[in-house]
């Protein structure tokens, strides 16, 4: 049996089911499908709205501000993490979104996000957790060979020592 798959060297490309949706603060305003067939693709996304009300798009665009968000792998279709490359202000929108309790409080754009976004903010979220707990288990691996090798030498100290 060939061990070409954990070497990275096999010819296999996977399927990817891209699942794109665009939401503002009046809800869902475009979606987006696409399987991913090749290693590396160039993918044109086409601006089809679902809603006819952008006028709040537009206003909020002059004004330098992100009208809509984007959500990869939306409805949680594919078997995939996204890793999201934010700006700390939008990160930080979305965690006052995640964190405001009282309902009159949110802002417009999570009052009236819809169920399936909801679900991709828990998936956000929980791509972030497995981030942190990848991170956190690489570190304690790695901190685990010190601690190993400082009791080899410390064992070996008394042994030398006695």
């Amino acid at each position: 049996m060939s061990n070409d798959f954990f070497s990275g060297s096999s010819e296999h490309i996977w399927s990817i089911p891209m699942n794109l949706t665009i939401t503002s603060s009046n809800g869902v305003i475009g979606r987006f499908r696409h399987l991913l067939t090749s290693a590396t693709e160039v993918v044109t996304i086409p601006w089809n709205p679902v809603s006819s009300s952008l006028s709040c798009v537009d206003n909020e665009a002059q004004k330098g501000d992100a009208p809509f968000r984007l959500n990869f792998n939306a409805d949680s279709t594919g078997f995939y993490r996204v890793h999201y490359l934010v700006e700390e202000t939008s990160l930080r929108r979305m965690i006052k979104d995640f964190q405001e309790p009282n309902e009159e409080k949110k802002s417009e754009f999570s009052a009236n996000l819809d169920l399936s976004l909801r679900l991709s903010r828990f998936n956000f979220m929980n791509d972030g957790f497995a981030l942190v707990n990848t991170i956190s288990f690489l570190f304690s691996f790695r901190l685990k060979r010190w601690m190993d090798g400082i009791r080899k030498l410390v064992s070996l100290k008394k042994t030398i020592g006695s």
